[in-house]
């Protein structure tokens, strides 16, 4: 059953529709958006918005401001900062989770009316990985909206913490479909170059069963490694390199995967091939991956603490995180720091996989 304040939100979303359009919404200034959509949300959400010790407008934080801080028995419990419509919300999230960050904030919005981006400030992973859902109000059914406004946003959920542990939940539930699907196709890939005996029994007596006569097992096995391979040739073809070359490599250069000796893994840019290579190597060496911290640029660290690095990404099955904020030969460079500090030999140990023809 709809909550009150998630019907009096869906009320106010219907109203909006019908007054104004997308278009329309597009000229209004930061104050006309707030005045217009933020503060008669917020009020059929329950929170008073006449108040200012509850809505607290310009909130000091540090060197800077955020547009409203909402507290809850004089603590400040949610962030929430307002552009106006249109503007590009990326640009501004950085300097937002910074502020939630630093105050201990659970919970921060940032809004240009239209869009909603929701955040769990307090993860320890990277900026954009902490936004946990988006809300568009033209282009989401209003029913719906409303609810998750009332679940994130609703001034009881706020002060009951049902906001935060739901807010947790659905994150958790993105992390593990996410896992999985960039799991997927090295586990595929795993699976038909060493095929289980299981799986090259079924596929046997499948076959025999079609067509009277049984394969042996070198067949099948050879069937299934085969299956990697594309029917049709590509229009840009795969190329195995030594790490050792990526300096060479033009800016742009797609990476598709890598080995690391002798086992390949599928990663979709450099800096995930970065973080699953030095995840692999903590694995091999979990006592003395702290070894990395002595790895240094000349005006910033390469490893560290999460506050100590401007983009970070944990090490999974560590705490430590590794900067990610590289360029593609930054990422070459600092890849072969790390397999020199644990002895591996950069030209057999690990080649990298790249689109050949990519590249400016």
């Amino acid at each position: 059953m709809q909550s009150e304040a998630a019907a009096g939100v869906e009320r106010f979303l219907q109203e909006l529709k019908k007054r104004y359009s997308k278009d329309r919404l597009r000229q209004f200034d930061e104050a006309a958006t707030k005045q217009a959509i933020i503060l008669p949300i917020l009020a059929s959400l329950r929170w008073s918005t006449w108040d200012v010790e509850e809505v607290c407008p310009e909130y000091t934080v540090r060197k800077g401001k955020v547009d409203y801080a909402l507290k809850l028995n004089g603590k400040p419990k949610v962030f929430l900062e307002v552009k106006k419509i249109g503007e590009d919300l990326e640009r501004h999230q950085e300097q937002l989770l910074r502020y939630a960050f630093a105050e201990g904030i659970p919970l921060a919005i940032l809004t240009n009316g239209v869009s909603w981006w929701f955040y769990l400030p307090q993860l320890q992973v990277n900026w954009e990985q902490r936004k946990f859902y988006t809300i568009d109000l033209y282009n989401q059914a209003s029913q719906s909206v409303a609810a998750r406004f009332e679940e994130f946003l609703g001034k009881q959920s706020v002060l009951t913490g049902r906001a935060v542990k739901k807010a947790q939940e659905v994150y958790d539930s993105q992390q593990r479909q996410r896992s999985i699907q960039q799991t997927l196709p090295e586990a595929w890939r795993k699976v038909v170059q060493e095929p289980d005996p299981r799986l090259v029994e079924l596929l046997s007596e499948v076959t025999e069963k079609l067509c009277g006569y049984r394969p042996d097992q070198t067949t099948v096995e050879k069937f299934l490694r085969g299956l990697l391979k594309p029917s049709q040739a590509p229009a840009t073809e795969t190329l195995f390199v030594p790490l050792t070359q990526v300096v060479e490599l033009p800016n742009g250069t797609k990476v598709q995967g890598f080995s690391f000796q002798g086992q390949t893994y599928t990663v979709r840019s450099w800096k995930e091939f970065l973080v699953r290579l030095c995840e692999l190597i903590a694995q091999q060496h979990r006592s003395e991956f702290y070894r990395v911290l002595d790895i240094r640029g000349r005006k910033r660290p390469y490893f560290g603490d999460f506050s100590e690095l401007r983009r970070p990404e944990q090490i999974r099955g560590t705490g430590i995180f590794v900067e990610t904020n590289l360029s593609m030969k930054d990422v070459q460079k600092l890849a072969l720091k790390v397999l020199a500090t644990f002895g591996y030999d950069p030209e057999g140990d690990v080649e990298v996989e790249i689109l050949e023809g990519t590249g400016t």
